[in-house]
């Protein structure tokens, strides 16, 4: 069939595309999909990268988005040969607003794409709960503490201006 083609003047061009081997999955554990602002949410992070042959440096971008903007970002750098797969997290920041969050993930080794390098992208979401902070609390169980120990001394005093009204009486 080609014969043919070429015969009927008919030219193809082939353009390959170099595909990036490095495959990317994450997954959030399910006791993590509803947070509260101030917790931290784990992921699995699975990189598989078969044609890699030596151990080789990915650098690893972390980012934590409430719509288009990023509210937390971490770097971290793994060494991987063929495939890893480890479990991380973030902090979602404690001033975040509740509602649905964007984890994006994104990998790619020191080298340029160009010259041989690559990269990958991968998000997943969770829903932040608005929840009391940890500080905040603190402050009104101490304050509840207080209350309580505050209200005892006043009955104590009651009581005892109780029995001193008694014993003057006694004495009169």
């Amino acid at each position: 069939m080609p014969l043919i083609l070429a015969l009927c003047g008919v030219v193809f061009f082939a353009t390959f595309t170099k595909a990036s081997a490095l495959s990317l999955e994450t997954r959030i554990a399910d006791n993590y999909t509803e947070v509260k602002a101030g917790d931290k949410v784990f992921f699995d992070v699975e990189i598989k990268y078969p044609e890699n042959t030596r151990r080789r440096d990915l650098r690893i971008e972390y980012q934590m988005f409430d719509g288009n903007t990023i509210i937390a970002r971490e770097n971290v750098l793994r060494a991987v040969e063929t495939q890893a797969s480890f479990i991380d997290y973030m902090t979602v920041p404690s001033d975040a607003k509740g509602g649905m969050k964007t984890l994006n993930i994104f990998i790619q080794t020191y080298e340029p794409v160009d010259q041989g390098g690559v990269a990958e992208e991968i998000s997943t979401t969770f829903m932040v709960k608005r929840g009391i902070g940890g500080l905040y609390l603190y402050f009104w169980l101490i304050l509840a503490a207080m209350a309580v120990v505050i209200l005892l001394i006043i009955l104590q005093l009651i009581k005892f201006r109780r029995i001193l009204r008694g014993k003057r009486e006694v004495d009169i």
